[in-house]
């Protein structure tokens, strides 16, 4: 083989090797600008994956054409060129650019001028592609992109030696009018992107036409696929037709967050916004702040006594819970619900309804020992529409059942120390009251079995409990319809409460 046919195998194994990492580099920077939707990511990775699928195959035969100037090969310095609207296709793959270069020694290639990659309807465009197959930088420049739906327009687009995209001046579309004319369109001054791990925005900014409806200084979005827009239509006799729309992403690798947009026919618009926190590397800390506000336009159902409701349009739920682990024998945990009326989590979270109709609020601290547990509990009411019995604080011991000695005996108890308070709704006549309580129970058992299935547990158990204060019952009665009602006073006459039997 002469001089001249080697050069020119050379040129098109090089060109093969060339354009396999240019079309990956293009379809990549592609995924860095479509990942900020979760459809354009999958549509693009899939669409890079078939490319590079079809490149590595060996079956497609590569063709290099240039209609100016041949393909020439230099062996001193490597570089392989070729000038003139030079064509590079492979199978459904046609890269075309003005100039080609490509080094074999120091895996440096360059595309310049009128630089497009298409298969099928799939058309990318740019100035110029610059890629290092050893160190695996490179540097797109300005790059457009049609993958349909998606349109993608960037003004720069950088990978470095890890992988990462860094890209600038990022504009994302699936509307069908040319480049300048689109009727909505979400622009993002700079995009971060590793194809294994994460996103990052800064400065995006949702516009319709021209105008910008909606700013986010910085985004941050894991790209495990749980998160994205989310869509639950539905219907109630109560609320009517409702569409419950969310957005995930994440801010941070251990900050999560959603927002909510609501709206139901009858009952009006309402937003909400969460977040979620844990622990990235040892799960030590993990929580959760979740808030909701509704301007309800049917507060009142129609089963309810408008009279007895004093509802107003504004609902809303502030809930808050957190747990820290703060060695592997303490914790603390804690959370708070406030309310903006008895019926709002009936109405817009029934399932946390369901669990418990008088949320709780509450912050503990617990001990693990190793034959038993202790612990601090503070919980008071927060909302004065609910009646309530304040824990402010209760301390608690409890022994596990472990032996005595090394006899045939065992032994469990449990004490609490506890400041109770009693209070009532705002609209209650009876008088809040308070009293200290201390309650301990002690057993000692021998567990034996008789005739191999019989097993009895004798035990000999004691409970003791003392109040500070003691509620006296007077004597005279009230009568009704459902029984005789005993009235319970203070020391002062005071109501505080009442039984019926």
């Amino acid at each position: 083989m002469d001089r001249r046919m080697q050069n020119r195998v050379a040129g098109r194994e090089v060109a093969s090797r060339w354009i396999t990492t240019t079309v990956g580099l293009g379809v990549v920077a592609a995924c860095c600008v479509g990942t900020m939707a979760a459809a354009a990511g999958r549509s693009l990775e899939a669409l890079g994956n078939e490319i590079d699928g079809e490149l590595s195959g060996a079956r497609a035969p590569i063709a290099v054409e240039s209609r100016a100037d041949e393909l020439g090969y230099d062996n001193k310095t490597g570089w392989i060129s070729g000038r003139g609207n030079v064509v590079i296709s492979r199978g459904s793959i046609v890269l075309k650019a003005d100039r080609i270069r490509v080094n074999v020694n120091s895996g440096e290639a360059y595309a310049e001028g009128g630089v497009s990659l298409k298969r099928g309807e799939d058309l990318w465009t740019g100035d110029k592609l610059h890629y290092n197959f050893r160190t695996g930088e490179g540097d797109v420049g300005a790059m457009a992109l049609k993958a349909s739906p998606f349109h993608i327009a960037a003004e720069k687009t950088k990978r470095g030696q890890e992988g990462t995209f860094v890209t600038h001046g990022v504009r994302l579309t699936t509307c069908a009018r040319p480049d300048d004319h689109w009727h909505y369109h979400v622009s993002c001054r700079k995009l971060i992107l590793d194809p294994d791990d994460y996103i990052k925005g800064y400065g995006a900014v949702w516009r319709f036409g021209r105008v910008p409806v909606f700013y986010l200084p910085y985004i941050y979005r894991n790209l495990e696929g749980e998160f994205g827009l989310r869509f639950r239509p539905g219907y109630n006799s109560r609320m009517g037709a409702m569409l419950l729309s969310s957005y995930r992403y994440r801010l941070n690798p251990s900050l999560k967050a959603e927002t909510h947009l609501d709206y139901r026919t009858k009952r009006g618009v309402g937003i909400g916004q969460d977040f979620t926190w844990q622990d990235p590397a040892r799960d030590q800390w993990q929580g959760l702040l979740k808030l909701y506000y509704a301007d309800d336009q049917a507060p009142v159902d129609d089963d309810d006594d408008p009279l007895a409701d004093d509802l107003s349009n504004e609902r809303y739920r502030i809930l808050l819970r957190h747990r820290h682990t703060l060695s592997p024998r303490d914790y603390v945990l804690a959370q708070l619900n406030y309310l903006s009326d008895t019926d709002v989590l009936e109405d817009f979270f029934e399932r946390e309804h369901r669990a418990a109709s008088q949320p709780e609020n509450y912050i503990s601290y617990g001990h693990r020992g190793d034959n038993y547990q202790a612990g601090v509990i503070l919980q008071g009411r927060v909302n004065d529409f609910y009646s309530n019995i304040n824990r402010l604080p209760e301390a608690t011991l409890d022994f596990n059942r472990q032996t005595i000695a090394e006899s045939d005996f065992f032994y469990e108890s449990r004490t609490a120390v506890s400041g109770l308070a009693q209070v009532w709704e705002a609209t209650s006549d009876l008088a809040d009251y308070d009293v200290n309580r201390f309650d301990t129970w002690h057993t000692v058992n021998r567990p034996d079995k008789h005739f191999g299935f019989l097993n009895l547990i004798p035990r000999l158990s004691y409970r003791g409990t003392y109040y500070s204060k003691t509620i006296e019952q007077e004597d005279y009665e009230v009568t009704d319809t459902n029984g005789v009602s005993n009235m319970f006073v203070d020391e002062n006459g005071v109501l505080m409460a009442t039984r019926t039997e």
